[in-house]
C-alpha cells in the first residue's frame, strides 16, 4: 500500500504505510493477514489495512509466515523492522497462518517426492495428515502447583 506522503494512513502518529512496508520486507513473512473476520486490521475512511492494528500501548502485526522459519526468528525480524515506526509502542507479532510450499512432483512411480520432508504423521505414513491428536509427554507437561 504505497501512497503519496500527504495521503499516508496515520494512526496516533504511527505511519501504517511504513509499518506494512517494513513487515513485507521481512524474509520470514509471506504477507500480512487480517485473520478471522478482520480481527487484526485498521479501518479508515476509504479503506482498511489488513494485519495491523494500533492502540495507545502497542502495534499488533498479524502475518502469514513463510514455511521453514522459526516463530522466534520471525517475531524478532518483524519487531526489529517495525520498531522504528511504532512511536515507542510495544510491537506484538501474531502468526495466523503458515504458507506451505507446493509439493514437489514425485517420481513417476507415484511416490510423494519431496513431500516427506514437509509432513509428519502420528500414523506413520509420511504423506498422512499431520493433524493427529498430540499427547504431551511427562517431561513436557508442567508440574501442578
Amino acid at each position: 500500500m504505497s501512497t503519496p506522503a500527504e495521503h499516508r494512513v496515520m494512526v496516533d502518529g504511527v505511519d501504517l504505510d511504513a509499518v506494512t512496508a517494513a513487515v513485507r520486507s521481512c524474509a520470514a513473512v509471506e504477507d500480512l493477514d487480517a485473520g478471522p473476520a478482520g480481527s487484526a486490521a485498521t479501518y479508515f475512511p476509504g479503506g482498511v489495512v489488513a494485519g495491523v492494528s494500533v492502540d495507545d500501548r502497542r502495534v499488533l502485526v498479524q502475518v502469514r509466515a513463510v514455511w521453514g522459519f522459526a516463530a522466534t526468528e520471525l517475531a524478532r525480524e518483524v519487531r526489529a523492522a517495525v520498531a522504528p515506526h511504532a512511536e515507542g509502542r510495544r510491537v506484538d507479532v501474531t502468526i495466523s497462518d503458515v504458507a506451505v510450499p507446493d509439493p514437489v512432483a514425485g517420481p513417476e512411480d507415484g511416490t510423494s517426492g519431496n513431500l516427506d520432508r514437509w509432513t509428519s504423521s502420528a500414523g506413520g505414513s509420511s504423506a498422512a495428515s499431520s493433524f493427529a491428536r498430540t499427547i504431551p509427554t511427562g517431561e513436557a507437561t508442567p508440574p501442578h502447583s
